[in-house]
C-alpha cells in the first residue's frame, strides 16, 4: 500500500470514526438531528480547505454538498467554546493518526528521527478567537 493510500485511509478514519468518537465523548453533539460529529467536522474541514475565510453561508452550502440540509444559523449556533475544544481534540487525533510510528509506515523506517513542523495560519472566527 502506498503512503498516499495510507494517509487517505487514516484521514477517513479521523473524519468519520474519530470525529464521532470525540464529539460523542465531549458532549458536543447532545441531540442528533441533522449534524453528526463527523458531518460537522467534515463541513468545516472541506469548507475551510476550499476557502480559509469562508462564510457561514458557504459552510452551510458545503454541508448541503455532503447531503446535510442545515441553515447558516445552525452552523453559527455550533460555534461555541465547546466547539473549539472538540476541534482541538480532533486535530490532535488527526496528528496522531497521520504521524504513525515508523513501524506502521515502512517508508519512515530508514530514518532514525523525524521532526514535523506545521506552519499553516488559519484565521479563527471572531467567536472563537478568544479561546
Amino acid at each position: 500500500m502506498s503512503i498516499f493510500a495510507q494517509v487517505t485511509d487514516q484521514m477517513q478514519e479521523v473524519l468519520n470514526i474519530k470525529a464521532n468518537e470525540v464529539t460523542g465523548n465531549s458532549g458536543f453533539i447532545q441531540r442528533q438531528r441533522k449534524f453528526t460529529g463527523s458531518a460537522f467536522v467534515q463541513t468545516l474541514v472541506f469548507g475551510w480547505i476550499q476557502n480559509p475565510e469562508t462564510s457561514y453561508a458557504d459552510l452551510a452550502q458545503t454541508a448541503r454538498a455532503l447531503d446535510i440540509d442545515v441553515s447558516r444559523q445552525a452552523i453559527v449556533n455550533k460555534m461555541t467554546d465547546k466547539t473549539s475544544t472538540t476541534l482541538k481534540a480532533i486535530l490532535e487525533s488527526a496528528a496522531t493518526e497521520c504521524c504513525s510510528p515508523p513501524q506502521q509506515l515502512p517508508l519512515l523506517k530508514k530514518f532514525q528521527d523525524i521532526y514535523m513542523q506545521e506552519s499553516t495560519w488559519i484565521s479563527l472566527l471572531d467567536e472563537l478567537s478568544s479561546i
